[in-house]
């Protein structure tokens, strides 16, 4: 008997198991922002970015080629190279800033606002138009940044919410880089047939530029990486990893419009291990929750009309 053609096995294969895989994968994202947390205490931004990108590259390179019949084309591959220039490299690396200094329950919302920022560049750039239900979810997405950014630490008697506003500039910078680099993703995606191998191309770039930085800097000595700065980082390159083909295995099997919307509830896995691991050191009032999930709730309208 064919399961799939059973009414159950069809919802399970097209709704239930896309689904199932999209939260596994923002899982393994908020995982991977949780160890930086962890790790980056006593270390630094640059260290993070440069092993978890290393372990990025190491791992979808050897996917890809597994996988893939690999075809050398850099001119193929140029959008991916010039995205791989602003993301992950500078998002994530003002991402990593973001958690050092202000905490990763304010940073990591802020950081997920990169959809409203991809599409005024849309707008402006591919001449593309943005759909009422789009603007609405822009419009909830900004309203729940501005309830993160204005958390006052005077809200809770036991609130760590205390630093200089702008430091707020660091996750709101990672997250116009995060949303520079999918607009030219989105261009180039015609391009490339195959997603993962777009993925090493984009995260080759990133490396290749810290890497350089590193070899000049006199501030970063790679020599000096201790083993809790590589478990830590090297686990969060590997969280990223694992999602990233995990995400493209939820589109293989279900439409983008259910998977896209499942993939940005990171922020919410967020909050939820750091009130495990980090409650006394992190912020948890309303504003901050309430603030990510508005901007959850925003992400998921502008996916789920995108386009329409």
């Amino acid at each position: 008997m064919d399961r799939s053609a059973h009414p159950w096995g069809v919802l399970f294969v097209s709704i239930l198991l896309p689904i199932a895989i999209a939260i596994v994968a923002s899982v393994f994202y908020a995982t991977s922002n949780t160890l930086i947390r962890a790790g980056i205490r006593d270390s630094s931004s640059t260290i993070a970015l440069f092993i978890s990108l290393t372990v990025n590259v190491v791992v979808l390179w050897t996917v890809a080629i597994t996988l893939y019949d690999i075809q050398f084309d850099l001119y193929a591959w140029r959008f991916f190279v010039i995205a791989g220039v602003f993301a992950p490299v500078l998002g994530r690396f003002f991402n990593y800033q973001g958690i050092d200094k202000i905490g990763i329950n304010i940073s990591i919302p802020l950081v997920y606002m990169n959809p409203v920022v991809a599409g005024v560049l849309s707008v402006l750039f591919l001449s593309e138009r943005l759909t009422a239900p789009e603007a609405v979810g822009a419009l909830v997405i900004v309203a729940g940044g501005t309830m993160v950014a204005t958390v006052r630490g005077d809200e809770d008697a036991e609130s760590p919410a205390q630093f200089p506003k702008r430091y707020l500039l660091l996750p709101l910078l990672g997250a116009v880089f995060y949303g520079t680099s999918h607009v030219f993703r989105d261009v180039g995606v015609d391009l490339v047939t195959n997603p993962i191998l777009a993925a090493a191309v984009t995260t080759t770039t990133s490396w290749t530029l810290v890497a350089a930085y590193v070899a000049v800097s006199s501030q970063t000595n790679v020599g000096s990486i201790n083993r809790d700065e590589l478990y830590y980082f090297g686990a969060a390159g590997l969280a990223t990893s694992t999602a990233i083909p995990l995400i493209y295995l939820a589109y293989s099997v279900g439409r983008v419009v259910i998977v896209t919307p499942v993939t940005n509830t990171s922020p919410l896995f967020v909050l939820l291990f750091s009130f495990v691991l980090f409650r006394e050191e992190e912020v948890f009032s309303k504003r901050v929750i309430g603030g990510t999930g508005l901007i959850v709730t925003g992400v998921i309208v502008m996916a789920l009309f995108g386009g329409a």
